[in-house]
């Protein structure tokens, strides 16, 4: 009896102690976790529209990305329409930024997992399903273009960002981001043009 009593006294505990966490988590904000959720919101958010504009400062604004970063500055090359548009043409431009256009993190900051100075948090890119309409042959880049405005299917990429808190001050900035080649692969794709 001593033995059932005992291990409903702890499951008891256990949930009493749960909810005084997620209280904590979601109310009293006595360490600033809400806070830090809302720069972290505000930050995946900028880098966003950053995405959508090809704006690569903006993006690199969001980060604590330094010129040393070799893995890093790279990516400066996707945002470049000047890199691709030389080669492919200015219809090839229109149709990046409109698929950028559609690009749309989903995620939940209060799902964030914080670990001392950093903080991961799952997201999930969705976007116009621009391989669909590329691989259908097209007599114009004009064509294509019409048909990702027209196109209602998405595709998506399953991620992750990692967040640092650069000064302690909740200065949360995006210090690794995954996928983003995947998910920015189609300025580096040609769509089937037959003319």
């Amino acid at each position: 009896m001593k033995k059932i009593f005992e291990d409903v006294f702890k499951r008891a505990a256990a949930v009493v102690l749960s909810v005084v966490m997620v209280a904590g988590f979601a109310g009293c904000d006595a360490f600033g976790v809400r806070k830090s959720m809302g720069v972290m919101h505000g930050r995946l958010t900028e880098f966003n529209k950053a995405l959508n504009e090809l704006d690569y400062e903006t993006a690199r604004d969001q980060t604590d990305w330094t010129e040393a970063d070799n893995d890093y500055t790279a990516i400066e090359e996707v945002f470049d329409t000047s890199y691709y548009g030389d080669t492919a043409g200015e219809g090839f431009v229109s149709c990046a930024e409109y698929i950028a256009s559609t690009i749309n993190i989903k995620f939940d900051v209060t799902a964030v997992r914080l670990e001392s100075n950093r903080a991961t948090l799952d997201v999930k890119y969705e976007m116009v399903d621009w391989q669909q309409v590329y691989q259908q042959p097209h007599d114009s880049f004009d064509e294509v273009l019409e048909d990702l405005k027209n196109c209602q299917d998405k595709t998506s990429v399953d991620a992750f960002v990692v967040f640092e808190n650069v000064d302690g001050e909740n200065d949360w900035r995006l210090c690794r981001i995954t996928e983003l080649g995947e998910v920015m692969r189609f300025v580096y794709t040609l769509p089937e043009i037959s003319g």
